[in-house]
């Protein structure tokens, strides 16, 4: 029987996450879902830019034909996108992290969605490092313009909004996830629960997938998942939380204090409450 309007005029939360690629937005993503209040969709959006999208990987990883959770989502209007995947998980916050402004805005208005937003900021030099192992044919300072100019178009975005916003260092909340995440999770209006660091242990029907989803996924049927840090994420489950610093490694710490030295990286830090180190 088809969801009718009426069953899906109630009220949610819907916490968008913004950043720039590779900044840790799919593992926010993941552990904010983890906690007992909240629902995690990845990169929910897909469904609508891209129609016949495949809707979750985990099912998908089962040798599912359809999504357990989220089947018949194909033919739900975009405005109910949210209300119907909370209906369909019975959690009233749901966390996005299509990191698309415009799809963000388009919620802005709904009077049934409390929006809230969430500026993701990591580490420049992460940035850069991350990004130049998949844009090879670009500068480490190319990559760093694009880093400010992603998270310059965020802020401003941010800025202007009616709605709650909160701009968060992926680096302080995976180094200090029992200092950073439980303001984070207050201004959601919720809880943190510490066990959410441990997000592999839970069933995750979001869309897209990175390496941070490859610590489940590995272990389905997934014949040929592969990240390009395989050896990075499968040592995951076995160590301490903490951020990525294999960009302390990898790029000349000349170039590093260059990237935080930068006016506008340390407006944000300045905004962050954060201290980047090279």
């Amino acid at each position: 029987m088809p969801i009718t309007d009426a069953q899906l005029d109630f009220p949610i939360s819907v916490v968008f996450i913004l950043s720039a690629p590779r900044s840790g937005s799919t593992w926010l993503n993941l552990v904010l879902g983890s906690c007992g209040w909240g629902i995690n969709l990845g990169e929910y959006y897909r469904l609508w830019e891209w129609p016949g999208h495949v809707a979750c990987r985990l099912c998908e990883a089962d040798g599912l034909a359809e999504c357990t959770m989220l089947h018949g989502v194909d033919r739900v209007p975009q405005q109910n996108a949210f209300h119907f995947a909370a209906l369909r998980s019975g959690k009233r916050v749901v966390i996005d992290c299509s990191k698309d402004i415009r799809w963000c805005h388009s919620f802005l208005d709904d009077p049934r969605i409390d929006v809230k937003v969430i500026h993701l900021v990591r580490h420049p030099a992460g940035y850069v490092e991350s990004e130049s192992r998949r844009q090879k044919d670009l500068t480490h300072e190319a990559l760093l313009e694009q880093w400010e100019a992603e998270n310059q178009r965020i802020s401003n975005f941010t800025a202007g909004l009616r709605t709650a916003a909160i701009a968060v260092s992926y680096d302080s909340l995976a180094d200090t996830p029992d200092n950073a995440f439980p303001s984070l999770c207050g201004f959601l209006g919720q809880e943190w629960q510490p066990a959410a660091l441990r997000y592999w242990e839970i069933p995750h029907h979001g869309l897209g997938a990175n390496g941070a989803p490859s610590v489940y996924l590995r272990e389905r049927k997934v014949a040929n998942y592969t990240t390009g840090d395989d050896a990075y994420y499968e040592a995951i489950a076995a160590r301490n939380v903490a951020a990525d610093t294999r960009f302390r490694e990898r790029l000349p710490e000349e170039f590093r204090r260059a990237a935080i030295a930068r006016p506008y990286a340390q407006k944000l830090m300045a905004e962050l409450g954060a201290s980047w180190t090279p």
